[in-house]
């Protein structure tokens, strides 16, 4: 997630340092990016985005939307069992990936193509 540092203020990384989340858990780069570690749990990436959605007000609407992602991706979980036919399994598949890849649509968070499920 790239975010203008100009905006969000000096006090973003610290308060990240504090909560003990800044390079345990993510890296901020120079660019402004945030790079979460892959081991990351999705409370740790939540508690981010609260101190990021405090600093920058589109990341407000950044979080929502990884919300509505996230319960999207929840309600076809069932999908992925191992007692779905295999047909089933891989129709879902591209609509679930392509809602794990939304936020790298180059209009995220303003313009987003919503995938259709099957």
């Amino acid at each position: 997630m790239g975010v203008n540092k100009m905006k969000i203020g000096s006090t973003f990384g610290d308060e990240l340092a504090a909560a003990g989340l800044l390079d345990a858990v993510a890296t901020w780069g120079d660019d402004g990016s945030i790079t979460y570690q892959p081991d990351a749990t999705q409370q740790q990436i939540a508690r981010i985005e609260a101190v990021l959605a405090k600093h920058d007000p589109n990341a407000a609407r950044s979080v929502d939307l990884r919300a509505k992602r996230d319960a999207l991706l929840a309600a076809c979980d069932w999908t992925q069992c191992r007692d779905v036919p295999d047909a089933v399994a891989a129709a879902w598949q591209p609509y679930r990936q392509a809602l794990r890849d939304l936020t790298k649509q180059v209009g995220f968070p303003d313009a987003i193509d919503w995938p259709v499920a099957p």
